[in-house]
């Protein structure tokens, strides 16, 4: 029995899957529980793909690395932009008086 297809019908009678398991039995699902054999779905444009348990190793994810202290987290599209840095205040601001000051007078 191809892989996914046990998950399928686990599901179907209502069981409780894990994640690996559910890509499994979708993948099953969409290749018509595998009648042909198990093969490559050949759909890389479906989001599961890279995750399906008979896809090309040429389009899978690459393995994860595991995180250390030097790296720095990536910032993803949704990440926040910098908070904004308020201005510097002024050194000595200017008053109304000072604009009708006669230079001449001490």
């Amino acid at each position: 029995m191809a892989r996914g297809v046990a998950a399928l019908d686990k599901h179907l009678a209502g069981k409780p899957l894990i994640r690996s398991q559910a890509i499994a039995a979708k993948c099953a699902d969409c290749m018509g529980r595998y009648v042909d054999g198990p093969q490559d779905c050949r759909i890389p444009a479906c989001p599961l793909y890279p995750f399906s348990p008979y896809g090309s190793a040429s389009l899978r994810r690459p393995p994860r690395r595991s995180k250390t202290r030097s790296q720095e987290p990536i910032l993803g599209a949704n990440a926040l932009p910098p908070a904004p840095v308020a201005p510097e205040p002024r050194s000595s601001p200017e008053t109304p008086e000072s604009h009708f000051r006669d230079e001449a007078q001490p």
